[in-house]
């Protein structure tokens, strides 16, 4: 899900401002702070799509390898207050639709920045991609990415397994669907944070 390129493309995404937040295409400059944020263990067991051990070097490979973005794709830096809190990022798949994926790194749980920064991602990818949905799963363990998911509109769609760099298996996934009039339906005042640092 989470694959891109920095590129300095006029083709590049915009930066998103939301409330507390700002998500701007992630680059190498990121890579210290996002080897850092990634490569604990507690966030790299639950994420499929990043190296694990995640050294400096293979953050910025990572990053260096990653497609260009462009309309239909693309991997950004959430940053609070200049620090970086995470990544989060959408990548077309097949049939119209589109992924999401998301981490945010351990220091920062529990504050609401992954459904602030999912929900501007969400937008922005319906906004600029017509897609006709977004799909997002996560290992089945991880509670705290189903609660982002339901509070975004995403309806259960089945499951999956999915491959995990920590533990070196496959392991079995949750997956999810939102539609586009199913975000449209959201309430807003199911966004306001309750903590607003």
């Amino acid at each position: 899900m989470l694959h891109r390129r920095t590129t300095s493309s006029s083709d590049a995404p915009l930066a998103i401002a939301t409330r507390r937040l700002v998500l701007r295409p992630l680059g190498e400059p990121d890579a210290f702070e996002f080897a850092v944020l990634g490569g604990a263990i507690e966030v790299a067991s639950m994420i499929g799509h990043i190296p694990y051990p995640l050294t400096i070097a293979n953050a910025r490979d990572w990053i260096a390898e990653l497609p260009l973005d462009g309309p239909e794709r693309c991997v950004m830096a959430v940053r609070c207050r200049n620090e970086l809190v995470g990544v989060c990022g959408f990548a077309p798949e097949s049939d119209g639709l589109h992924a999401i994926g998301y981490f945010i790194g351990k220091p920062h749980w529990g504050r609401g920045f992954a459904t602030e920064a999912a929900r501007a991602m969400v937008a922005r990818c319906f906004a600029v991609t017509g897609s006709r949905g977004i799909t997002a799963n996560h290992f089945i363990e991880n509670v705290a990415s189903a609660r982002v998911l339901k509070k975004l509109g995403f309806a259960l769609a089945g499951g999956g397994r999915s491959w995990c760099p920590v533990h070196q298996s496959d392991r079995d996934t949750l997956v999810y669907l939102l539609t586009p009039a199913a975000f449209r339906a959201l309430p807003e005042v199911a966004f306001r944070e309750a903590n607003p640092q």
